[in-house]
């Protein structure tokens, strides 16, 4: 049985690890850890105040041009790699603790869409099961930002099993 687990790695991740672990141990299943960051515009050269006329141009994902060499962006570059970094660590921390609890554990770091990569992902992994979490945001909440697990909740071709982790 695979189980993918989404996590945004925020403290209410404790929650849906805890219920992950629950499901899994006496299933014998593989939790899959996944951790999806949407592409950060600037970063991937979107941004067109970051665009200025010099030598050395990239193309961004979109087509359109953007600049290697301007310091607003090695310095925007830069503190997203660190903050990718440490995700990345942190996601190994949690999947490193399942793991010594007897649990089989794989870990992901993904990027791009977040509903959409974790479908696709569970899809490749032919997942039984999708964990994710909800923060309880109100309506307004949802209607102007949507919700990760609301939209893999409505578009997934497994169970999905949503785990409040709102106090109220």
């Amino acid at each position: 049985m695979n189980i993918i687990v989404a996590v945004d790695l925020s403290d209410n991740s404790a929650a849906v690890l805890a219920e992950a672990r629950k499901w899994a141990k006496p299933a014998a299943a593989s939790l899959w850890l996944i951790h999806v960051e949407e592409p950060y515009a600037e970063f991937i050269g979107e941004g067109s105040e970051f665009i200025t006329p010099v030598s050395s141009v990239g193309i961004g994902l979109n087509g359109s041009q953007f600049v290697h060499d301007n310091p607003e962006i090695k310095t925007i570059r830069n503190a997203e790699a660190i903050r990718l970094r440490e995700r990345h660590a942190r996601l190994q921390r949690e999947a490193k603790e399942l793991r010594d609890q007897g649990l089989t554990v794989s870990a992901l770091q993904l990027s791009g869409p977040i509903v959409e990569t974790i479908l696709a992902e569970a899809a490749k992994l032919h997942a039984d099961l999708i964990i994710v979490g909800s923060h309880g945001h109100g309506m307004m909440h949802q209607l102007l930002l949507g919700s990760a697990s609301e939209g893999v909740l409505r578009q997934s071709k497994c169970p999905v099993l949503v785990i409040p982790t709102h106090k109220r």
